[in-house]
């Protein structure tokens, strides 16, 4: 008996901590825990068939910096959730390469703390860390960290539905941070930073910026952050860039610290509104310590035939231009029906 007691305390010791593993980082999905993958190594597998399509884990082997130009090392073409299983970093040897790109509607791509990083020492640009294709939908990518692309971190194609960008990090791009095509309605953007963003390979009008977004409805970004986003030569910079988007809502978000490059007429936002939207939402957002080299800084700018909104409790403070004006907040006459609530602008 006493025997027998022993050996099913070992059976258990065996067995619970892989089973906590599993509810753990898998809330209890039994059909994607990496345990109980099919047990052919995938090196005996037919030519052409995917092992992520199976694992539903991306390890450091699927990234090739051999990837030819405008290609992509690893494309996930099969509804899913998708994991990375360390740390990663890659070299493209070609311009515009596309390292994980999303091509299939109902995926979700979950870094698990992890990091993909660029270490840029082929001088490769045009470098695109995380895509998603034009047209999908329920599309979720969340939990890491992008660092070092010599191009953008994340790019969302036009057309997608129902994206959401969840608790990421995507710092010290050469182009935009995350980049939002048009029609992307439904978008969602929550608890992630965007630094550091450095205009590189940016057009003069675009320069450095933190998110982009253009021609969308339906724009939700909370407790997200746009900080340092700062252009070294000719270019402006903004924290947000919202190009044309209807019902778009910010809460408690900041654009700190962004500078413009040092050509005369840079201009330096916080957060830039233009381009004929409507109904936009901004609660508790701060704009603060954004400078130009030898042009103009707003803070809060919104322009172009903006028709309604809501700027609720925000501030902007020590916005401070270098050759030209500073504003908190500016509205052009073109802009209707906007309500200031409860809002601060010092030391502009």
């Amino acid at each position: 008996m006493k025997k027998l007691l022993t050996f099913m305390v070992g059976v258990l010791c065996t067995i619970l901590p892989i089973q906590a593993l599993k509810n753990d980082f898998f809330e209890g999905d039994e059909n994607i825990f990496p345990y109980e993958l099919p047990t052919r190594r995938p090196e005996t597998w037919a030519s052409g068939e995917d092992f992520q399509k199976v694992s539903r884990l991306i390890t450091q082997k699927y990234l090739l910096n051999t990837t030819a130009a405008s290609g992509t090392m690893l494309d996930l073409t099969t509804s899913g959730r998708y994991y990375l299983a360390d740390d990663m970093t890659v070299d493209p040897q070609n311009n515009n390469v596309t390292c994980i790109k999303i091509s299939a509607s109902n995926t979700t791509l979950d870094m698990r703390g992890f990091s993909l990083t660029s270490t840029r020492t082929n001088s490769a640009t045009g470098t695109i860390g995380i895509e998603v294709a034009a047209n999908l939908y329920n599309v979720k990518i969340m939990n890491g960290m992008l660092g070092g692309m010599d191009g953008t971190g994340i790019k969302i194609n036009s057309g997608s539905t129902g994206v959401m960008i969840d608790e990421m990090v995507v710092d010290n791009c050469t182009l935009v941070g995350i980049t939002v095509g048009n029609s992307c309605n439904n978008f969602t953007m929550k608890n992630s930073t965007v630094t550091r963003c450095d205009g590189t390979h940016a057009s003069a009008t675009d320069g450095a910026v933190g998110f982009k977004i253009a021609s969308c409805e339906l724009i939700k970004v909370e407790n997200c952050h746009f900080d340092l986003n700062q252009h070294g030569s000719a270019g402006n910079a903004a924290g947000v860039y919202a190009n044309a988007c209807t019902h778009a809502s910010f809460h408690n978000c900041t654009a700190h610290s962004n500078k413009a490059g040092s050509t005369t007429g840079n201009t330096t936002y916080g957060f830039r509104f233009d381009g004929s939207g409507n109904y936009l939402h901004l609660d508790h957002c701060e704009a603060s310590h954004n400078t130009s080299q030898d042009g103009k800084v707003y803070g809060f700018y919104v322009d172009a035939a903006t028709n309604g909104g809501e700027i609720h409790q925000c501030h902007a403070d020590a916005n401070i231009a270098t050759g030209d004006d500073s504003h908190g907040f500016s509205f052009s006459s073109s802009s209707n029906n906007m309500y200031l609530c409860d809002c601060r602008a010092h030391s502009n």
